[in-house]
């Protein structure tokens, strides 16, 4: 039987029936407080500032941006994405501010490198030989989050498409 849902997850991302992606965001901000929480007790144990950028790379930002082209034209849930990325850098530099942080370790802020690997990605199948479905510039293919899926791009006609799950 085929049973229609109001979300599904398809290769680690939460879609929704209004693409969204605030599940999405939502569960990724939610399991990473317990990455949050570990980096805090490896910077009690003694854990330098170099290996607290590694851990927060390795276990941390690589969740936060895991398949952004997908879901970034349609998420308006970047404000949690980026106070993910604060807790973070106050971890590893207390005292010191999330901008001058960024720049002591020349890190580019999440949603700089979000747009940035999304912008790559999309050049990349626009490069493709045989792609007639991605012939436009960047700017116009993507929804940018300040739109917030309002019909523009991507988003055009797919305000009521449904998420059906097969069991």
């Amino acid at each position: 039987t085929i049973n229609e849902c109001d979300s599904a997850k398809l290769l680690g991302i939460t879609m929704d029936s209004r693409l969204s992606f605030t599940q999405h965001v939502k569960s990724i901000t939610k399991s990473l407080a317990s990455r949050l929480y570990a980096m805090r007790q490896l910077k009690r144990l003694g854990l330098k500032a170099p290996g607290l950028k590694l851990f927060y790379f390795s276990n941390i930002r690589s969740r936060l941006t895991y398949a952004c082209p997908a879901w970034l034209g349609f998420c308006n849930s970047m404000s949690e994405i980026v106070k993910i990325e604060k807790s973070a850098m106050k971890i590893i530099n207390p005292g010191i501010g999330y901008e001058n942080s960024l720049a002591m370790y020349d890190i580019p802020p999440i949603e700089k490198y979000i747009d940035e690997q999304c912008r790559k990605h999309y050049q990349r199948l626009s490069a493709t030989r045989n792609n007639h479905y991605i012939k436009t510039s960047w700017e116009t293919l993507i929804v940018k989050p300040e739109c917030q899926h309002k019909s523009k791009g991507l988003a055009v006609g797919l305000r009521n498409w449904r998420i059906v799950s097969f069991f």
